[in-house]
């Protein structure tokens, strides 16, 4: 009986499954074993060739609404964008593609924090004070945590949802995503908050990610299942991710403590960056770390799925729009008033 519905739910999850073309895993590929090492050979060298081009394109736009709109441009890439678009899922489609999208996002994003720790490439405005940091990013600049959410987010999104849509659809949802993403990386690099080598690479690695993502699209999807409906079956997956969780914070203070900061610290680059930010965005912090701990936001969702599938009938999210609407409200204005209560704390 357990084998029979083990096939099924295999079956069921490859019928729902994408298929990453052969090119596109060997695009992948090359890009894994040529530009990302070289990018690592010459990343000084081009910061240092960015570096004038950055101060002139800063110079030749320096007004306050310019500045203005680009921040608001940045907002693409907050961490909310997973929140928000996470809850409306779980609200208003289903619970199971809400967790499938914490767990790449959350992962996505772990794996970005970690690097960042290992690689600590300076920002712009750590190594000139011509290129000003308007938006005062935390942490290092390679890989870029907020072109990574949005990357990861928005195209995870798209392409589960339109993968067997007709062509012409496709070709204008990728356009569109394509577009603001553009417009995500030139405002990073406007704003001084990373180099356009920085913005390339972490693109270069976001598209690593996803590629990989979805080659492996069916077990995820028979994951995500499993951690969010019937508790009697599947409670043991919540242990199964507490363990795993608890394994990747011990993985990123590993990295954090074997990567120490003194040795990176350049004491130009901390007076750089004073230049136009406060203390608390200076690159002596545990940014990186800190980031990294958006793993467990992934264990908070796998539980909450739990307790509802236990709670509610399992078809519950099938009932009026209206009460689903109101529901995704609350859960929002809840989760807005603990993230600044425990921010302030």
């Amino acid at each position: 009986m357990k084998k029979a519905e083990s096939k099924k739910l295999n079956a069921w999850a490859r019928s729902h499954s994408v298929e990453v073309n052969f090119h596109v895993k060997m695009v992948a590929l090359l890009l894994l074993i040529v530009i990302l090492p070289l990018e690592q050979l010459f990343s000084r060298q081009m910061g240092d060739a960015e570096l004038p081009f950055m101060e002139s394109l800063q110079a030749r736009a320096d007004n306050q609404h310019t500045i203005d709109f680009f921040i608001v441009v940045d907002y693409i890439g907050n961490r909310w964008v997973i929140l928000a678009t996470a809850t409306f899922l779980f609200y208003l489609q289903d619970p199971m593609h809400s967790t499938k999208l914490i767990i790449v996002a959350t992962l996505g994003l772990y794996l970005c924090s970690c690097i960042n720790m290992i690689l600590r490439e300076p920002r712009p405005y750590f190594l000139s004070k011509h290129v000003h940091g308007h938006v005062c990013s935390e942490g290092f600049g390679m890989p870029s945590f907020s072109i990574t959410v949005a990357t990861v987010c928005y195209s995870f999104i798209l392409i589960m949802y339109i993968h067997r849509r007709s062509l012409w659809v496709r070709i204008s949802a990728y356009f569109a995503m394509l577009s603001l993403m553009v417009l995500l990386a030139f405002s990073r690099v406007f704003l001084g908050a990373n180099f356009p080598h920085q913005v390339a690479a972490t693109l270069i690695y976001d598209y690593l990610y996803i590629t990989i993502t979805f080659t492996f699209d069916s077990v995820i999807h028979k994951l995500s299942y499993k951690s969010s409906h019937n508790y009697a079956k599947n409670l043991h997956y919540s242990i199964y991710w507490f363990i795993a969780i608890l394994g990747c914070l011990l993985a990123s203070l590993l990295i954090y403590l074997l990567f120490p900061l003194h040795f990176h610290l350049n004491i130009e680059w901390e007076n750089n960056a004073l230049y136009d930010c406060d203390t608390h965005s200076t690159i002596i912090n545990a940014a990186p770390l800190y980031d990294s701990s958006i793993i467990f936001f992934l264990y908070g969702a796998v539980a909450g799925n739990m307790q509802t599938s236990k709670l509610m009938p399992q078809i519950w999210w099938y009932g009026p729009v209206w009460k689903r609407l109101v529901c995704f409200t609350v859960a929002m204005g809840v989760e807005i008033a603990i993230y600044f209560t425990c921010s302030k704390n």
